[in-house]
């Protein structure tokens, strides 16, 4: 969005950015509306762009258990976390960190119940023999369907839906919030099933457990993050599935200063792609 202290000009606009320039000259650029009305998470909006029919969309909650390090079971409902401080009935920070020694207590409040930690201040909830039929508890998506839109809000929720599996939920929630003074905001409730996906033999390069996980059910071949992945991408036969996420993480912490330099990096990255002999090789 346009800031004040960069004159109204967005992050985008501000950040040097002569290599994004160029590729974007030669390439072709469009908008799209994965559904249209609402604004859908990103997993479900990228889901649908690669090609998948909304009827498969796992949830948000199994799509990052499956690129994290968990061995995600049939009979088990997931749900994506953000651990986070309340006060009475409203969240005050939604993204914090749990620490090591909170996880290992609140993983015996229940036999039914597991948290995961993945990255930074999210996590994975696992319920076994649940129903994925729950709503969310975090105030800032509202469950329509087997999906979740992005709203404004900032009120303590509980979860409700399925009787048994909510109750469970609730109840896991009350006791880890007595034991950490922190809460769990869910969402995505999901379940790992059977679909009519089909194989992109495509290579995927990414870092966080959303991507990774639409990229295992789309069953590309995953490249280790490594210093020559842009010369991966240059040498590689495949289309590429790249997932980018710096610019968006200083962007949730609401640091412009960070983003831009994010982005100069990046473009930085990309000069080895700027090269007329390669990209007359690239099919759009």
């Amino acid at each position: 969005l346009p800031l004040k202290e960069l004159g109204n000009k967005t992050p985008l606009e501000v950040a040097r950015t002569p290599n994004l320039n160029y590729l974007t000259q030669q390439g072709l650029c469009g908008l799209m509306w994965p559904v249209k009305g609402i604004a859908p998470e990103s997993d479900l909006s990228q889901f649908l762009i690669l090609g998948g029919n909304k009827k498969d969309y796992l949830g948000r909650g199994v799509i990052e258990a499956l690129g994290s390090k968990i061995k995600v079971k049939k009979d088990c409902v997931y749900m994506r976390v953000n651990f986070a401080e309340f006060s009475k009935d409203k969240i005050t920070n939604k993204r914090v960190i749990l620490s090591n020694s909170d996880l290992e207590k609140v993983n015996k409040i229940s036999n039914f119940v597991k948290v995961y930690k993945t990255i930074d201040y999210r996590g994975i909830l696992e319920i076994k023999n649940g129903s994925e039929n729950v709503t969310n508890t975090h105030p800032g998506y509202k469950k329509i369907k087997d999906y979740s839109v992005a709203i404004d809000g900032d009120k303590k929720l509980k979860c409700f839906g399925d009787k048994q599996t909510s109750e469970v939920v609730n109840a896991f929630i009350e006791n880890f919030e007595i034991l950490t003074d922190k809460t769990l905001l869910l969402r995505g409730a999901g379940k790992l099933r059977k679909t009519k996906t089909k194989k992109l033999d495509w290579n995927m390069i990414g870092e966080m457990p959303a991507e990774i996980g639409l990229a295992k059910i789309f069953k590309m071949n995953i490249i280790k993050r490594t210093k020559s992945e842009i010369k991966d991408i240059i040498t590689s036969k495949r289309s590429i599935y790249v997932q980018i996420k710096g610019p968006d993480t200083y962007g949730h912490r609401g640091d412009y200063k960070g983003k831009i330099k994010s982005i100069e990096e990046i473009d930085r990255m990309l000069k080895p792609l700027c090269n007329r002999d390669f990209l007359n090789q690239v099919k759009l």
